[in-house]
C-alpha cells in the first residue's frame, strides 16, 4: 500500500521522500536513507511542518503509557542514543514514517475517529468507548502484531484530541486483543 504523506511537502522535500527506504530492513537500502531522512527531517522541523501533537507523541511522557514516567524521547536517551541526533539513525525510521503519514490505520477507522472529534475539538472518553468496538475489529484484522496496531490507536487518539486518561484506556484495551 502506497500512502501520501498528509503534511505538505516542498519540492525538495519530495525529493528526500523519494530517496528514503521504510521498510527497515537494515540493509544498503537503509544506510541510502539516512542522509535524505536526515535532511528532510531537518527541513521539516525548521519551518513547523509536523504537527504538534506528533512531536508531542515521542516527548511528552503522558504520551507514553508505557514509559513509568518518561517520554519515549527520555527512554531513547536513556538507551544511549542523544535525542539531538536520533534523525541521523536508521531508528528514526518510524518516527519520521508517522510525522509525515499520521497514524498507520485504514482511512475509514482514521475519518470515524476524526469526526467524532469534530463535535467538540477533542475526543471524549464516551466517544472513545463508542468507537472501541471497531477500533477491536480493526486491531484484530490488521496483520500486524496487536501491540503495534494498538500504538496506532493511541497515536490517532491523541491526534484527535483525547485526554491521556482516555487515550491509554483504549490502549490498554486494545493491547488485551485476541486474534
Amino acid at each position: 500500500m502506497t500512502r501520501t504523506p498528509d503534511i505538505a511537502l516542498t519540492d525538495q522535500e519530495q525529493a528526500w521522500l523519494g530517496q528514503i527506504d521504510f521498510s527497515r530492513r537494515h540493509d544498503d537500502a537503509t544506510v541510502r536513507s539516512l542522509e535524505p531522512m536526515a535532511r528532510l527531517f531537518e527541513s521539516l522541523q525548521g519551518r513547523g511542518a509536523i504537527p504538534v501533537e506528533r512531536i508531542r507523541y515521542y516527548t511528552v511522557p503522558d504520551r507514553y503509557p508505557a514509559g513509568r514516567g518518561r517520554s519515549r524521547e527520555d527512554w531513547f536517551e536513556a538507551n544511549g542514543s542523544p535525542a539531538g541526533g536520533a534523525h541521523l539513525a536508521a531508528s528514526f525510521l518510524p518516527r519520521l514514517e508517522y510525522y509525515l503519514y499520521g497514524p498507520n490505520l485504514p482511512a475509514d477507522i482514521l475519518a470515524a475517529f476524526r469526526q467524532a472529534a469534530l463535535s467538540d475539538g477533542r475526543l471524549s472518553s464516551w466517544e472513545i468507548e463508542r468507537l472501541k468496538p471497531s477500533a477491536m475489529q480493526v486491531v484484530k484484522a490488521l496483520p500486524q502484531e496487536i501491540s503495534l496496531s494498538a500504538e496506532e490507536f493511541l497515536k490517532l487518539a491523541f491526534e484527535c484530541g483525547a485526554q491521556p486518561s482516555a487515550a491509554t484506556s483504549l490502549w490498554e484495551s486494545l493491547c488485551k486483543a485476541r486474534r
